[in-house]
């Protein structure tokens, strides 16, 4: 499915929040399980996502594989952002040296 990303148009600081969540995706595993009561293999992937802390605006964001985490993952975040933000806000899962230069 197409995403259309959206450009901040706002010319200030940019505060930046960023989280990411599990997303459950149903495919055949689940069929398996309604229909015949068989094992299910549970489809997990992350959305990173990164938010304009002013605004709302989400600025940046990525769908990956659920073995990413969240502190390996900002670099990427990061890199679609025009410029760096004037701050950075996460949860403790993001408290790693490299996250924190």
């Amino acid at each position: 499915m197409p995403v259309q990303t959206h450009r901040r148009t706002e010319t200030g600081d940019l505060h930046l929040i960023v989280d990411s969540a599990r997303l459950k995706l149903r495919g055949a595993g689940e069929w398996l399980f309604d229909k015949h009561g068989a094992a299910k293999r549970r489809a997990w992937r992350k959305l990173h996502i990164g938010i304009d802390a002013d605004s709302g605006e989400i600025v940046a964001f990525d769908l990956t594989d659920k073995d990413f985490d969240d502190a390996s993952y900002v670099a990427p975040l990061l890199n679609q952002l025009a410029g760096a933000p004037a701050s950075f806000t996460a949860d403790g899962a993001y408290e790693l040296a490299n996250v924190l230069r």
